[in-house]
């Protein structure tokens, strides 16, 4: 099955620990035999001018629909089989990820943080990780739910609103094919993995049904000092060292 790799930044990087999750990406999909393409700015090149003024301000809103559209556009330039992966996703255990059966599946997003009586946790899906294939109708779907929502929004938006908080709500109810190996890593449970452990990391290994041989490191996170570029660093160098959670 002819499969490529898709993933967009626009340069220069913000934070040197992206190189390390790019090339971590472009490594395992050389010995995968897949094919690899990386996008600027041309990732938008297919959103309308409607959803372009709507999400004006709001690049994460216009790059999480840009991503189905480019998606959509690749499978019809013959390719059978195409995967989206963020640029902050980190594939530590190469070996061990393999791509879903299905002709669609998504990302899992575990997600431990600090509640009134310790961790708490949240199980919904993410689109860091998306697989599409020729003829399915998911990803159409999915694309016409998200342009809807955005058109017909009259209010604020958040920046996940049409990304893990669309998708969540989907598949709550068609419930889609999760690829378990590709999950998301909180500030919580990498602050744990960089200290001798903890509550956020213990309950995270608890929830998942696979270990995972990749992970969103979540950049954002940095961004908003939860944790520092340096801290970041660390723990990609510690994941690769390890290949393990």
């Amino acid at each position: 099955m002819s499969t490529l790799i898709v993933q967009s930044q626009r340069a220069p990087l913000p934070y040197r620990f992206l190189e390390r999750c790019l090339a971590s990406v472009r490594e395992w999909t050389e010995n995968a035999g897949f094919d690899y393409q990386f996008l600027g700015d041309e990732l938008f090149q297919f959103l309308a001018p409607q959803v372009l003024d709507k999400t004006r301000g709001r690049v994460l809103i216009a790059t999480d629909i840009a991503r189905l559209q480019w998606l959509q556009h690749l499978l019809a330039q013959g390719y059978e089989r195409v995967v989206w992966l963020d640029a902050d996703v980190l594939i530590f255990a190469p070996d061990a990820l393999q791509l879903p059966e299905q002709s669609f599946a998504v990302g899992r997003e575990t997600w431990v943080q600090a509640g009134p009586k310790g961790p708490v946790l949240h199980r919904k899906v993410h689109n860091a990780f998306l697989q599409a294939a020729a003829g399915d109708s998911a990803l159409p779907f999915y694309l016409q739910s998200a342009q809807h929502l955005v058109l017909a929004n009259t209010g604020g938006m958040p920046d996940q609103f049409v990304g893990p908080k669309l998708l969540t709500a989907l598949h709550n109810v068609v419930q889609f094919p999760v690829c378990e190996l590709v999950n998301m890593l909180p500030p919580s449970v990498a602050l744990d993995r960089l200290g001798k452990g903890g509550p956020y990391l213990t309950r995270y290994h608890q929830a998942y049904t696979q270990a995972p041989a990749a992970l969103n490191l979540c950049s954002s996170a940095v961004a908003s000092g939860e944790l520092s570029e340096a801290q970041m660093n660390r723990l990609v160098s510690l994941l690769l060292e390890t290949q393990s959670l």
